[in-house]
């Protein structure tokens, strides 16, 4: 049970796997926690898996940054191949689904006064992506410009939970002195290294 209060799927899944355990009945609860656990366990086994074959296509459809994030010691030893194949095959715009929405504007007039927009974009599977970072540029990025490399006067990180929570936009109050562009990057957390995707440009404030 203590594997089980700290929430870590691998103690849970070894566990489990001891012989010594298969004959008790663990009630209903926990045995859906251990074929949460051993199914987790499998996605990080799968990808590595592909990661030591060089199997590009498959790394695509399974690369989940949660799952490398969890199980760290299943991927130490693919981290220059791993960073370079999110560089390649995750982060360009085409790729990653970062991308201006179907519907709506990407900037539009908000309640509450003249400095204040609505900002919207379509969100990147949440697999690959559970944080965008909103950058105000004085002049736009260049496709493959990073945050740093770019000049913001203002930047803000955005969770995937607060754009879902605000009906898939944001609403975002401006200073006089901001930068009028607005670019977003998704944010590709590894654990062991941040990646940013190509930016996003909005457009400009009005």
């Amino acid at each position: 049970m203590q594997a089980v209060d700290r929430g870590s799927d691998l103690e849970v899944w070894r566990l489990h796997e001891m012989d010594c355990f298969r004959e008790f009945d663990l009630g209903g609860e926990l045995t859906d926690r251990i074929t949460k656990c051993r199914g987790r366990v499998r996605e990080a086994k799968e990808l590595s898996a592909v990661l030591r074959t060089g199997d590009k296509e498959r790394f695509v459809s399974l690369f989940n940054q949660q799952v490398v994030k969890d199980f760290p010691d299943e991927f130490r030893q693919f981290h220059p191949v791993l960073t370079e194949w999110v560089r390649t095959e995750i982060l360009p715009q085409r790729k990653i689904g970062l991308d201006h929405p179907t519907a709506q504007q990407p900037i539009s007039p908000g309640r509450g006064g003249n400095d204040r927009v609505v900002l919207r974009w379509n969100w990147p599977p949440q697999r690959f992506s559970t944080d965008c970072l909103i950058g105000l540029c004085r002049s736009a990025p260049g496709r493959e410009a990073l945050p740093d490399d770019t000049t913001t006067t203002s930047r803000r990180r955005i969770q995937r939970s607060q754009w879902e929570a605000a009906d898939a936009c944001m609403p975002l109050n401006l200073r006089s002195t901001d930068g009028r562009i607005v670019a977003v990057w998704a944010e590709v957390d590894l654990g062991f290294k941040t990646l940013f995707s190509e930016p996003l440009i909005l457009g400009r404030v009005p």
